[in-house]
């Protein structure tokens, strides 16, 4: 039997490796609906071989531990990584977990530089637009 603090933690452990936070996204990285998955973590459902199973292919977490608490709780050092796709029944990809958190830097570097483009872009578009007599003058003639 499974022990449910357990299941939690390393549920939890996991899919803050992958970089998911939210229920509903690891429901459906798992191909589960929302409700069920939390009956499962929230004790009202159980926690059949099928999903322990799955959680155990998915997200390397260690069957023998969540039953007894002996060995490692996560296997392996390879990180299944999360992607719209994937929680859509697309194809997992793992990868170590250097190359994922480099991956999720370059992420992150590129966001900030279109946001910083962005606001340039802006500001440009403010300062050429005419403004006041200029403005009237444009559209008179």
């Amino acid at each position: 039997m499974v022990d449910l603090e357990r299941l939690n933690e390393a549920l939890k452990a996991a899919f803050i490796k992958i970089g998911i936070y939210r229920k509903s996204d690891m429901a459906a990285y798992l191909g589960y609906k929302s409700p069920y998955f939390s009956g499962i973590i929230n004790g009202k459902e159980k926690a059949n071989d099928v999903f322990l199973n799955k959680i155990s292919e998915t997200l390397k977490v260690n069957i023998e531990w969540l039953e007894t608490g002996r060995g490692e709780m996560l296997l392996g050092d390879v990180i299944p990584a999360y992607s719209p796709a994937s929680s859509t029944g697309g194809d997992v990809v793992t990868m170590p977990r250097e190359v994922f958190e480099q991956i999720t830097k370059l992420t992150e570097t590129v966001l900030s530089q279109q946001r910083t483009i962005e606001t340039l872009a802006n500001e440009i578009k403010k300062e050429a637009a005419p403004t006041g007599d200029a403005a009237k003058c444009a559209a008179v003639g």
